[in-house]
């Protein structure tokens, strides 16, 4: 006779699935392949799992029996933070609500493992099974990828060229990963030996430790390297969480999650400018704790360490201790992830002691029942109505990023459309579409044949004005609008009289936001060039080399200002730092060579090539 599946066995699957297989899924799909499709995946367990509760509610009369496990308290005061967080600090709510570390995965999280206290041994073993092949599976990809396999089987996919790629997003969430496995599978393996289990779980468990220690080798070996490069220094991240106390408000709930990339620039130290960092925008701090300080203020910090103390609560005693403390240590040296927090969930459910903390009847009148369920019914299809909408619009997004890559632009314009259409919300899309409006104008306007290419020239300017207004207007605090609205007034100008002042206020507002970017203040002085005003832009140009003493751009374009002003003295002195600054025998270097040599015997600045005095000039070097 088969046994029938009930509601709760389908609630405990779900969680085992949602929370086992979340740190490998991806989707190449969507901008971003893993946070995305990882926070989508959560939040759907997390809205499965109400749905289930909501039907259980309905249909069964039998007394509530209630857990509140130790992680739920965890993510719950995360949550509760996180939430008062995007009420006062955040100023693009639905932006924070779609971050992968922001107020929903947090309740999603908190869901799922207050659902999974009624999860028995033997669905605790299946979880921890999944677990561990998940994690098998990382250290066979690490492997392969180490060995070149991805590089060599398929060689049209991008992604696969790196030997550090992994499903998990992120090199030191998959290391992480290994460690906190590995916790748990020695002393598992030392256990069946000992216990004399059945051959095929010795063995199963052994090439589990095995891969995974391989693993962790080859991953370790490529990547420590490579950390000086790709790691934000946990100093810089002290300094950039340390802005937050400035404003007493923000000091307390934070900046908001959507905020912390402009949190990064304003907060990042000119000395960064000088290291192989300086053209990273890091979208996470340098771990888990200043993260949460810096979008979440000390309110957030509090919470963290509330989950912190969970973690570490119970018998230390327990071999899952140095599981739980090998879990604070990935909070403390690596960035958040969700794949992260999601393996953090999977520890609290297997630790979690049910005799130590036995469920409690509660019986709950048929009203309640009815209206619970019914309200967790709609809230849920609400809920997965709005989260369909803006995982369609990632879709459509980044369709339109590959028919860009294509040189297609009307699937890339008409595919933008339908991303804003769907989710207006987001500032990224808004700036992406001003700049597909912009580049379509440029292209229209190069071979111009009648009036209707003018007309359209014309209409396809004002959208990319008007959608990069939009894109500040959902988040004055976004460093990244700014600069596309003053880069769109910039490359106007020979068309707009106005356009400069108004790519000077623009430019202006993003470097208050970023005020150590040596870029913003180049863009400037070509405004300035433009304007003949060239005091103003050697001004700029120099405050570019004070912030980026290498920046061989700054020089050139400095030079440039100095010979239209006619200080050819100055401009040759420009020219020849410039020089230092790029490689010998390099295009870029006889170029400036040349103008040199060309001002040196020069009686006049008319040597000057007449198309700088159209902006800033640039060499090829980034």
């Amino acid at each position: 006779m088969v046994k029938k599946f009930t509601l709760t066995q389908a609630i405990r699957w779900s969680i085992i699935v949602v929370l086992g297989l979340t740190p490998i899924f991806f989707l190449p799909v969507t901008q971003n392949f893993y946070d995305t499709n990882k926070w989508m995946l959560v939040t759907i367990g997390a809205l499965l799992t109400l749905v289930l509760w909501a039907l259980t509610l309905l249909r069964h009369k039998t007394p509530l029996h209630i857990t509140i496990p130790s992680g739920a308290l965890g993510f719950g005061a995360l949550t509760i933070a996180s939430i008062i967080g995007l009420l006062i600090g955040s100023t693009n709510k639905i932006e924070a609500l779609l971050s992968p570390l922001g107020p929903v995965t947090f309740l999603s999280l908190t869901i799922l493992v207050l659902a999974a206290s009624s999860i028995a041994k033997p669905g605790k073993m299946c979880l921890r099974w999944v677990f561990y092949a998940v994690t098998g599976i990382l250290g066979l990809i690490a492997l392969y990828q180490s060995l070149g396999m991805g590089k060599l089987m398929f060689p049209q996919i991008s992604y696969l060229q790196d030997s550090l790629w992994t499903p998990t997003g992120s090199t030191t969430t998959m290391i992480a990963l290994f460690l906190i496995t590995l916790s748990l599978l020695i002393p598992e393996t030392i256990a069946s030996f000992k216990k004399r289990q059945e051959h095929g779980t010795v063995a199963l468990l052994v090439i589990s430790l095995i891969i995974i220690s391989i693993g962790t080798i080859v991953t370790l070996f490529q990547f420590i390297p490579k950390m000086t490069t790709g790691v934000l220094p946990f100093d810089v991240g002290m300094v950039v969480a340390s802005q937050i106390f400035k404003n007493p408000t923000v000091a307390v709930v934070g900046v908001g999650v959507e905020n912390f990339v402009t949190a990064f620039t304003m907060g990042r130290p000119m000395s960064l400018n000088v290291t192989p960092l300086a053209a990273v925008i890091f979208g996470t701090n340098a771990d888990f704790f200043l993260h949460i300080l810096t979008v979440y203020g000390l309110i957030g910090l509090a919470a963290s360490l509330v989950m912190a103390g969970c973690l570490l609560s119970g018998d230390k005693k327990e071999w899952f201790f140095i599981t739980r403390c090998i879990c604070i240590a990935g909070l403390i040296l690596i960035p958040p992830t969700i794949a992260l927090l999601t393996v953090i969930a999977v520890i609290f459910v297997l630790a979690h002691n049910e005799e130590k903390q036995p469920s409690k009847p509660l019986t709950v009148k048929p009203w309640i029942r009815v209206s619970a369920g019914s309200l967790l019914m709609l809230a849920s299809g609400a809920s997965l109505y709005f989260l369909i909408r803006a995982y369609s619009a990632e879709v459509f997004f980044f369709r339109s990023l590959l028919a860009a890559e294509m040189n297609d632009g009307t699937k890339t314009y008409n595919q933008q459309i339908r991303a804003i259409e769907t989710n207006t919300f987001l500032s990224r899309y808004h700036i992406t579409y001003s700049q597909t409006s912009l580049s379509l104008a440029n292209s229209i306007a190069s071979s111009l044949k009648n009036d209707q290419d003018r007309q359209l020239v014309a209409q396809l300017v004002q959208q990319a004005i008007r959608e990069a207004k939009i894109a500040v207007t959902l988040n004055a605090n976004n460093v990244a609008a700014w600069e596309n609205l003053g880069l769109t007034y910039q490359t106007i100008m020979p068309v707009a009289s106005e356009a400069g002042s108004w790519a000077i206020t623009a430019y202006n507002s993003a470097a208050a936001l970023d005020p150590s970017n040596p870029t913003l203040f180049v863009n400037i002085g070509g405004v300035f060039i433009n304007q003949q005003q060239y005091d103003n832009a050697i001004a700029a140009f120099q405050q570019a080399i004070r912030l980026n003493p290498g920046y061989a751009n700054a020089y050139y374009n400095v030079a440039n200002a100095y010979a239209l002003k006619g200080d050819t003295g100055n401009a040759a002195a420009a020219l020849t730092d410039t020089m230092k600054l790029v490689e010998p025998g390099s295009t870029d270097y006889y170029k400036v060579k040349n103008e040199l040599d060309a001002i040196q015997h020069a009686t006049t600045t008319t040597t000057i090539p007449p198309s700088s005095a159209t902006g800033s000039s640039a060499l090829t070097l980034p």
